[in-house]
């Protein structure tokens, strides 16, 4: 904190910086109540799945408040504004020539995110067993992430438990943790990424990444319905229901090369459009400079 305040002290008060963003932690807020004597903006981003009822308090410290969708910050406030996810749109691209899918082929389907009930991944493993049930493709769902608190372990040794039970262990793979420098060939080698998290508040963003690499992406969050667009219907499922998305799966597998690829681009359009990092920098500058006049 000391060293932190070295820092921003003579910067903020000899006005040698335009304006100060905080990505995440109002706390810092109050901690610099001293930009309010030299008049420099100060905007938080603030997205997640949950919010503290406190968070109101910290406002009168925050020019602006940027976060992913309106409906990302709860809280009812004039200070609020969207910028979308912060997609890198030039690292995640498509594939030139996607493989093309056949009746008893290999398909891999792919999903990002820590171990963590939330995100339900019993219900994507339930679903891969009901694909293989079906016997009209070879399908292997790859599951990239890790468990880190106590309880999420546990629920990390459950899921083990329930492929081993299915009898999926050929078939299910536990990646744990990848760098994110390392996500673009991992998303364009794979048919279909799958998000079964109930999070509804908050846009995931790996998958934000898959539909930029033309991914076709099928998720039980409705938040991501605007962005399915008049695809929502094959590309959105009930949260909970294995059995739905399973069959969502075959809909998409069922789909031409022509088909799957014409999804993809929709997709990645409305990434480019509503969450490219390059805006997203922009609206926050922008935000910066409105409340410099």
């Amino acid at each position: 904190l000391l060293r932190f305040e070295r820092i921003m002290l003579p910067l903020v008060l000899m006005r040698k910086v335009d304006g100060v963003f905080v990505h995440q932690g109002q706390v810092w807020g109050p901690l610099m109540a001293y930009t309010r004597l030299s008049r420099t903006p100060v905007v938080l981003f603030k997205a997640h799945g949950t919010m503290p009822p406190s968070l109101k308090w910290y406002l009168p410290f925050f020019d602006r408040v940027a976060t992913t969708t309106t409906d990302t910050f709860p809280i009812d406030t004039d200070k609020k504004f969207s910028v979308g996810q912060g997609i890198d749109v030039d690292r995640f691209q498509p594939r030139a020539d996607p493989a093309s899918l056949g009746d008893k082929g290999p398909v891999s389907i792919v999903t990002v995110g820590r171990l963590s009930p939330v995100r339900h991944y019993e219900v994507l493993i339930d679903s891969l067993a009901r694909l293989r049930a079906g016997n009209r493709w070879d399908p292997t769902l790859h599951i990239y992430g890790e468990a880190y608190a106590p309880e999420t372990r546990a629920y990390a040794e459950e899921l083990g438990r329930q492929v081993e039970r299915l009898g999926l262990t050929d078939h299910l793979c536990f990646h744990g943790t990848v760098p994110n420098a390392e996500l673009p060939d991992l998303l364009v080698s794979s048919a279909i990424y799958l998000n079964a998290s109930t999070g509804t508040s908050a846009l995931d963003k790996s998958v934000l990444e898959a539909m930029a690499c033309e991914i076709p992406v099928i998720s039980c969050n409705p938040r991501f319905t605007d962005l399915f667009g008049p695809y929502s219907d094959m590309l959105y499922c009930a949260s909970g229901d294995a059995e739905a998305l399973a069959k969502s799966v075959e809909r998409v597998l069922d789909l031409s090369d022509e088909e799957r690829r014409r999804i993809g681009a929709h997709l990645r359009e409305g990434v480019v459009q509503h969450h490219n990092v390059e805006r997203l920098m922009d609206r926050i500058v922008d935000a910066i400079a409105s409340v410099r006049k």
